[in-house]
């Protein structure tokens, strides 16, 4: 925390950063971009949950720290030994490795593209190459614009490096890219890091690619991850996308993601959010052309005094469009989730159908959940479904394996675990759907521990 002799504003410090960006090895587009991002810092003030998106979610106390961007530092021991756990990957994936928001070429290793293949790298080195730049203009930064709140804003205007593929039409990246964001300072001089990174992906007519991204931090961390990404899906494009958010429980974590959807293109998105102490997702997915498809999976663990909260739109603009939510969350102790998933239905949207379902399962008294399923629909011909449960494990089930010689922490164990595990299922790569279930089964034995 600032000291009371502080002068300045955690709004003053960020402005201050933002103009100290030089931006010299940025197009002219991009730095009027992030200009125009740090004028909106001015205008716009820490979110309040006097306002409906935030009601119930309080970011007071980030709003009276000065975070600081951290510079490139070599890896200790400790952080190498934390980076190497995340490093599932098999030697064939392509992976790009960010610390502290900078592009670390010394752990990544990817497939470089023919440039009528695509693009595939950190976005600070495509933005150097100027046909590149050209192709991504009409996008980076449009799907998240600092308008939205202040956090987009400070996202735009700082935002250190960030991951970037383009794929040309009908082109298939074979092997999966993990991209793997740490935050790790190791060092008290700087208390309170502020990670801030930006993606773009885009997916022409008839492409396909899969994308995993994992953020972690030391157990040491207290820092702050601003997380921007837009996904633009062209034409018959198709996208896996899984997100796993295990930060350190002092870190806050604060994304913002979009997604446009082209005609007949499938998008389907997995987060699972375990740690942070407070962990905001704000995520808004249009499907812009006829026959676009949307599937859209979450897995919340949670437990001490953590906080998630999970805002959704999905944005059905044309017709005959599909999408399905569906959201799981395990609670204990004194944990609190927040899930709002709002299907808007445009009247150009005829013969949409969409699904969304969340359900919760709390082990503790404490714990907390507020869900709130909304559907506007201004089309006639529709089918539009939305359902929400929350309760604690089955007292039949939990007797009946008792029943069966199972001790009760087991058995609450083995229900716990089926409750959650079906958010999983989708996961088409086996490398990627062992490391999910290792990560459930580790933040479960958490959860449930003497229980």
């Amino acid at each position: 925390m600032p000291s009371a002799s502080s002068l300045i504003s955690p709004k003053e410090h960020y402005l201050a950063r933002a103009q100290q960006q030089t931006d010299t090895d940025l197009p002219p587009w991009l730095h009027n971009q992030r200009k125009t991002a740090a004028l909106q810092l001015r205008s716009l003030d820490f979110p309040s949950p006097r306002e409906e998106a935030w009601k119930y979610t309080n970011v007071a106390t980030l709003s009276k720290i000065c975070y600081e961007l951290p510079s490139v530092a070599p890896l200790t021991q400790e952080q190498t030994a934390t980076f190497r756990a995340a490093c599932f990957d098999p030697q064939s994936w392509n992976r790009l490795v960010f610390i502290n928001g900078h592009f670390a070429p010394e752990f990544s290793r990817f497939e470089t593209l023919p440039a009528a293949d695509g693009f595939l790298g950190p976005l600070k080195q495509a933005l150097q190459n100027a046909d590149e730049s050209r192709r991504m203009e009409p996008y980076l930064g449009q799907g998240i614009t600092p308008d939205e709140h202040l956090f987009a804003a400070l996202g735009s205007a700082l935002w250190q490096d960030g991951f970037y593929l383009r794929l040309a039409p009908d082109k298939v990246l074979k092997n999966p890219v993990h991209v793997i964001h740490l935050g790790s300072t190791g060092s008290p001089v700087l208390p309170h890091p502020l990670w801030v990174s930006r993606h773009l992906i885009r997916l022409e007519r008839g492409s396909k690619a899969t994308v995993f991204e994992t953020y972690l931090s030391l157990p040491s961390e207290s820092g702050l991850t601003l997380a921007c990404s837009e996904v633009q899906l062209d034409a018959g494009a198709n996208l896996e996308h899984v997100k796993l958010q295990i930060e350190a429980p002092q870190t806050d974590h604060i994304s913002s993601a979009s997604a446009c959807l082209g005609r007949d293109s499938q998008y389907q998105l997995l987060t699972l959010s375990a740690g942070s102490h407070l962990a905001r997702q704000n995520l808004r997915v249009r499907l812009d052309a006829e026959g676009a498809n949307a599937q859209i999976r979450g897995l919340d663990l949670l437990h001490g005094q953590q906080h998630a909260d999970n805002h959704l739109l999905i944005d059905h603009a044309k017709p005959n469009g599909s999408s399905q939510q569906f959201f799981k969350g395990v609670l204990a102790d004194s944990a609190h989730l927040v899930f709002t998933g709002r299907i808007h239905v445009h009247p150009d949207a005829q013969k949409t159908n969409a699904y969304q379902l969340n359900k919760h399962l709390l082990l503790s008294e404490k714990a907390g959940v507020d869900s709130r399923p909304q559907l506007e629909i201004f089309a006639d011909d529709v089918r539009c479904t939305h359902g929400a449960a929350i309760g604690q494990l089955d007292d039949e089930m939990l007797f009946y394996l008792k029943s069966r010689g199972l001790p009760e922490n087991i058995a609450r164990k083995m229900l716990t675990l089926g409750f959650a595990h079906d958010v999983l299922e989708n996961i088409n790569d086996a490398n990627m759907k062992a490391r999910l279930e290792t990560v459930l089964s580790d933040q479960l034995q958490k959860l449930t521990h003497d229980r």
